[in-house]
């Protein structure tokens, strides 16, 4: 399995949105769906909070996390 990274500017995302890491490896791991563009990849999960999307990008050896945020359903049919 990959290394998940943390660019400065998802943990402050992390951080303010008060989402747990855990829920961050949960989506990579298992999304409901995801979506590709071009280098990145969005990947989506639903908890009890709402919908998680976490956005990030492959490196031979990592996964570098880039953004996370909650979205709700209409944004998410809006990506596919």
């Amino acid at each position: 399995m990959k290394r998940l990274v943390f660019t400065e500017h998802a943990i402050a995302r992390l951080r303010c949105r008060r989402i747990e890491r855990d829920m961050i490896i949960s989506v990579v791991n298992n999304p409901s769906f995801i979506v590709v563009r071009d280098d990145e990849t969005e990947a989506y999960r639903e908890f009890s909070k709402g919908l998680l999307k976490v956005v990030y990008t492959e490196k031979e050896r990592f996964i570098i996390i880039i953004t996370v945020y909650w979205v709700d359903g209409d944004e998410a049919k809006d990506n596919i």
